[in-house]
């Protein structure tokens, strides 16, 4: 909880009149994912990154600026579908509730086996979430490069890997 307030405090809320392009794009997601629109947040910072936080709340996402002008708009909808699929599947409360168990067995025999649980669980929600965002951008093309693109930052190189990808000549990296 104090992590989520320390985020929201530190960041700017994105709304039609802070970041109206970026609002719009939260707006057409969440409708397409048919629920209501949480706060979102844009944090200062140079990262590639966005996550959704919430525990037992209504939850919110944080955007990074990094990713803000590195992704394309359409690109920036699949991102924000995905973070938004954690909120509606229910995804961050149970991740709040994990990381805590998971810090008070530290040490503990039974860590590494919740750790290996947890992780099994933690994958499949990420791809549950993947179809949220192809939910959010209805473009499974666009979905791929996003994805690659959080792995490989250059646009041009990440294309290649998502056409190499779509022709069957390179196997998807585990990440995607």
């Amino acid at each position: 909880k104090s992590t989520e307030r320390r985020e929201r405090q530190t960041s700017t809320p994105v709304t039609p009149t802070t970041f109206p392009e970026l609002h719009q794009i939260s707006v057409q997601a969440a409708k397409r994912l048919e629920m209501h629109l949480p706060p979102i947040y844009l944090m200062e910072v140079d990262a590639v990154n966005a996550h959704a936080l919430g525990f037992m709340s209504e939850g919110s996402v944080i955007l990074y600026r990094g990713l803000v002008h590195q992704m394309t708009t359409a690109e920036l909808q699949f991102i924000i579908g995905h973070e938004l699929a954690h909120i509606k599947c229910g995804h961050t409360s149970w991740l709040a509730l994990t990381h805590s168990t998971s810090s008070a067995m530290a040490g503990h025999k039974l860590y590494l086996i919740f750790h290996l649980l947890f992780r099994a669980w933690s994958r499949k929600c990420e791809f549950t979430c993947d179809r949220g965002g192809l939910l959010a951008c209805v473009n499974p093309q666009i979905a791929a490069r996003a994805l690659a693109r959080l792995e490989v930052p250059d646009p041009t190189q990440a294309e290649r890997l998502v056409q190499r990808i779509a022709t069957n000549r390179e196997p998807a990296p585990d990440s995607l």
